[in-house]
């Protein structure tokens, strides 16, 4: 048995599962921005409705200001800094594809570990070249990027976009504005 080195790996999977990855890391930042806008706004609004309120003195200022960047910064590393950091591997990824589109029946995670395995015996080799071939005839008509869910992201833009919408309403529709307060 010999050990040759061949890498039979396809460029149509490679690109296909690197679009998938890259979907999905624009997914889970549009996310990470969206709940970040949600928040700043949210806590906002609600601290200057306690502040009008009850006149907060500066030291509890500083303490909400404090609460305020700690809840920012853990939406920033759950969805913005992880997502970079902990990206999937290929394997992972067609892991997600397989589960979403049973048709490939493990084809697909066979082919991404075993098309770039660079020892293989020479008769394996031709297995795996036609287990290659035959999936990327798969492959190639279908849309792997749909296997990427989209409706966190939507719900928290939406959410975003109506509490950014409702803060500039209400600004507009309150007769004292900020320059108001400092005259």
């Amino acid at each position: 048995m010999s050990t040759a080195s061949t890498s039979h790996s396809s460029k149509l999977l490679q690109s296909k599962l690197a679009s998938v990855r890259s979907k999905q890391l624009f997914v889970a930042l549009g996310t990470g921005v969206a709940w970040l806008i949600l928040a700043s706004v949210g806590l906002l609004a609600l601290e200057m409705f306690i502040d009008w309120h009850i006149a907060l003195s500066r030291d509890w200022r500083k303490l909400l200001l404090a609460v305020d960047a700690f809840v920012l910064f853990s939406i920033f590393k759950q969805h913005i800094y992880t997502p970079f950091t902990n990206q999937p591997n290929d394997e992972e990824v067609a892991l997600n594809v397989e589960k979403a589109t049973p048709e490939f029946r493990t084809r697909l995670i066979a082919s991404t570990q075993f098309g770039q395995s660079k020892t293989i015996e020479d008769t394996g080799a031709a297995f795996v070249h036609a287990l290659v071939n035959e999936t990327e005839d798969m492959a190639r008509p279908r849309n792997f990027n749909a296997v990427v869910p989209i409706h966190g992201f939507a719900r928290a833009l939406c959410l975003g976009l109506l509490a950014v919408g409702l803060g500039a309403v209400a600004y507009n529709e309150d007769p004292k504005k900020i320059s108001d307060l400092f005259k």
